[in-house]
């Protein structure tokens, strides 16, 4: 016996086979599944559906204003959430984290920001000290990083620095040839007919013009071949037992580049898939006399993003096994046909995409095709599915200028739910396959060939081996997760309760206690705009022996994308000097418009809801210690001292006659304070109020017998000796959302304004919403600026329906 990897991208199993050779004329019948195929294939089902189930998945596409800029610009988004399966608008996580990356994967800017009903906005601004070069724009959630950096949103965006040199000589890249093959189904046997697809890529995944022939170890030529798209080809081939295979490729440059095969098993399946018409798929399984013996039958699982199409037995004859599928069937987008053996191994693989029907069209209709500068633009957007009006579609719009450095933004919506996210590594312009052409269907057919994906491990659902779901999703707010640690050994501690407090006029104060593992995590809803965290255990007591350390919310797991080379051509200096002055005077006159924040309505009162007394010392005499304040007029805290530390119960409201018998929750600006002769310490004349709670308040599982809580005039501690033991962070919370505004020029006085503006940028809308009638109306004015301006607008439906649209303009 010998054992039989599969080896393909995504892909990886292994299958128990005899060593024995022989022939087959080659005949199929397909027959309805016996009992005991019935219940493989059922057990098969049931544990493909429990995973999916379990295992619920985000995805994210990110709708940028465009992806050339300067550093100094704002960098605007619209964050479109959907679930992986289904591609329909999903509100799980509340937190999408965004991060740019250079070309070694360092994170050089990240952010935080908020989820709302399946989308959000977010902006960066551009440091003026960012290098030239491309970066790797990605996006994702908490949830996402339980599962491959893969699956997380990535976009190339090109930032010039104009401050400083930029090189505009064309860039020396090298003539890397990357040459790969793929058998269909994952193997090439000896003596099967099978079909072999062939990836020649540059460095940069791009494809490569080649002409390509097979030899054997004589040189003898046994086929030929050359891409039909993008570097990408096919060919039918049948190996002889004993062989030796090579490719020479002859790239148009005559370039010459020679790659054995992959290797070929004497004994196994291997897999076809043929088109028998626009309708209908013929999926053929041959095997050898050897691999009969382990199974008389197969049975096909045909899945769309985890949705379950078709399940399907087959019986061997001649050592043949055909599927008839309809094309119908299948899902939208990319799907998976799995061939298993009657043990249950997965034994053949491969994909088939089927272009998204019911076509979601965003039309955008401008007033005119020429405007002058400083006029009113009028654009109409009509959104339809099958001519029918998309009610309540959500789509975001950009309208910039374009010119040599600033191209068109082909990356859409469509093209990423439907196929860019399902198929592992880099798709050389993945919208090319959308248009159900045949030139468009044949390049589909060599692309799903060369991809391989899954977001699944077929040993991890088969063998009931559970998945590792190491972070929660964040369903209501931004989870702060940190561990608690033994200041001795360094070893995580039980059962620890740990502090957290974001100081400031409205503090946020949290606690939470360690898990077995010694995990803490905090729930933090309304988290904006904030400098930093402090976080501590109790410092008085067994606590003051173990401190906090907090964890990074940003994944440290990266994709294998790589980034294109940063090149700029020599014509493009005199543009990039104008494109920089124009970015100069609108940081000058519009910086104003650029950092203005939409209002929050967040929650004014303390977490403990109200006090049952409160005292604004402003308007008591003020003395020189904090002792005499509550000897003087603050009747329900009682001032005493043991063992020289102060101790402070407040009056138990529920005794009506009577303090409690242990020690309030004493805070200053939402800091906890254990040691109360820090706080007797502290100058009074820095505190502006202090609150008392005279009743028992619980938070979660914790219980206080009253509360003080002081605050100063600006709510940052100020002068106040946080103890050495806590943990001090700058941590970044959610970001405010901005909002995008530019002038209008609505009246003479200031279409004369002598104020410039140097837009190139005119509008971005991210938060458009279809009427009934399936259309809305975006107004703004053009800038200074002249030239040609595209106005481009992606969406998704509520039912997952995801469409695009743009539309030219001048102004002169």
């Amino acid at each position: 016996m010998m054992l039989l990897n599969i080896k393909r991208p995504g892909f990886s199993t292994r299958i128990v086979i005899g060593s024995i050779y022989f022939s087959f004329i080659v005949i199929a019948i397909i027959i309805p599944a016996n009992t005991c195929c019935q219940s493989i294939s059922d057990s098969i089902l049931i544990k493909f559906n429990s995973y999916g189930r379990k295992n619920l998945q985000e995805k994210l596409f990110v709708h940028t204003d465009k992806n050339y800029y300067l550093a100094g610009e704002m960098l605007w988004m619209k964050i479109y959430q959907t679930d992986a399966f289904f591609n329909r608008p999903l509100s799980l996580s509340t937190v999408a984290y965004t991060e740019l990356l250079d070309n070694k994967n360092n994170p050089v800017l990240q952010i935080k920001s908020e989820l709302q009903k399946a989308h959000g906005t977010a902006a960066i601004f551009i440091p003026v000290t960012f290098a030239s070069g491309n970066y790797k724009l990605r996006t994702y959630t908490a949830w996402m990083k339980n599962y491959s950096a893969d699956f997380y949103f990535e976009k190339s965006i090109t930032i010039v620095n104009s401050q400083q040199p930029v090189d505009v000589s064309p860039a020396n890249i090298s003539k890397n040839v990357n040459i790969s093959f793929y058998p269909e189904g994952g193997h090439l046997v000896y003596n099967l007919a099978s079909k072999i697809a062939v990836a020649v890529t540059d460095n940069e995944a791009k494809g490569l013009l080649y002409k390509g022939v097979i030899t054997d170890e004589n040189g003898s030529t046994i086929t030929s071949f050359s891409p039909y798209k993008f570097g990408l080809a096919k060919f039918e081939f049948k190996p002889g037992t004993g062989h030796r295979y090579t490719a020479t490729i002859t790239l148009a440059d005559g370039t010459v580049v020679t790659k054995s095969l992959p290797e070929i098993n004497d004994d196994g399946f291997v897999m076809q898939l043929v088109t028998g018409d626009a309708n209908s798929l013929a999926i053929t399984v041959t095997a050898t006399q050897n691999a009969l013996k382990n199974t008389r039958s197969v049975f096909l699982l045909a899945h769309t993003r985890h949705s379950v199409k078709k399940v399907m037995s087959a019986t061997f004859t001649n050592g043949i096994a055909v599927f008839k599928v309809a094309v119908e069937s299948l899902g939208e987008g990319v799907s998976h046909f799995t061939i298993f053996d009657e043990n249950k191994h997965p034994i053949l693989e491969r994909l088939y995409f089927r272009p998204p029907l019911n076509k979601f069209d965003i039309m955008i209709e401008p007033g005119q095709q020429v405007y002058g500068s400083r006029s009113k633009i009028d654009l109409n957007i009509r959104a339809t599915i099958d001519k029918e009006a998309a009610s309540q579609a959500d789509l975001s719009m950009a309208v910039y200028k374009l010119d040599s450095l600033q191209p068109f933004d082909q990356q859409t919506i469509t093209d990423y739910l439907w196929l860019s996210s399902d198929l592992t590594g880099k798709v050389e312009s993945p919208w090319w396959y959308f248009d159900q052409k045949d030139s468009s269907v044949i390049a589909a057919d060599n692309l799903m060939l060369t991809h391989g994906w899954r977001r699944f491990s077929w040993d991890k659902m088969l063998y009931d081996q559970p998945s590792v779901i190491k972070l929660p999703a964040e369903l209501n707010g931004h989870l702060v997760t940190g561990k608690i640690v033994d200041n001795k050994n360094n070893q995580p501690v039980i059962g620890i309760k740990g502090y957290l407090t974001v100081p400031g006029l409205k503090p946020i104060f949290k606690i939470a206690s360690s898990d077995s593992n010694g995990n803490i995590q905090f729930l933090m809803r309304d988290f904006y705009a904030t400098p930093g965290i402090i976080v501590q255990t109790a410092t008085d007591g067994d606590d003051s022996l173990n401190h906090v350390e907090i964890a990074s919310p940003f994944s440290y797991q990266y994709s294998n994308n790589f980034l294109p080379s940063f090149k700029l051509a020599s014509p493009t200096s005199s543009l990039l000097l104008e494109k920089s002055i124009a970015m100069q005077v609108q940081n000058v006159y519009g910086a104003t418009n650029a950092h203005l924040y939409t209002n929050l309505t967040s929650d004014s009162l303390p977490f403990y809801n109200y006090s049952n007394d409160s005292y604004l010392l402003d308007k008591y005499t003020r003395f020189t210690t904090v002792e005499e304040i509550f000897r003087e007029y603050v009747p329900y805290v009682s001032v005493r001292r043991r063992n020289g530390r102060f101790h402070l119960p407040v009056f138990d409201d529920s005794k009506h006659n009577g303090s409690f018998d242990v020690d309030p929750l004493v805070l200053i600006d939402g800091l906890p304070v254990f040691n109360f002769n820090a706080i007797m310490a502290y100058d009074p004349l820095k505190i502006r109020k202090v609150d008392i709670v005279t009743r028992r308040f619980a938070m979660g599982k914790t219980y206080f017998d009253g509360i003080i809580n002081f605050s100063t005039y600006k709510g940052d501690l100020e002068a106040f000796e946080i103890d050495p033991k806590a943990t001090v962070l700058d941590y970044e919370a959610l970001q405010l959302q901005r909002e995008f505004n530019a002038p209008v020029y609505n009246n003479e006085e200031q279409f004369a304004s002598h104020k410039p503006d140097f837009r190139s940028l005119l509008q971005w809308s991210p938060n458009i919403k279809t009427g009934s009638n399936g259309q809305a109306q975006i107004n703004f004015y053009s800038s200074d600026i002249t030239g040609k301006f595209v106005a481009i607008a992606q969406g998704i439906t509520a039912s997952g329906k995801t469409g695009n649209g743009f539309v030219y303009f001048e102004v002169k």
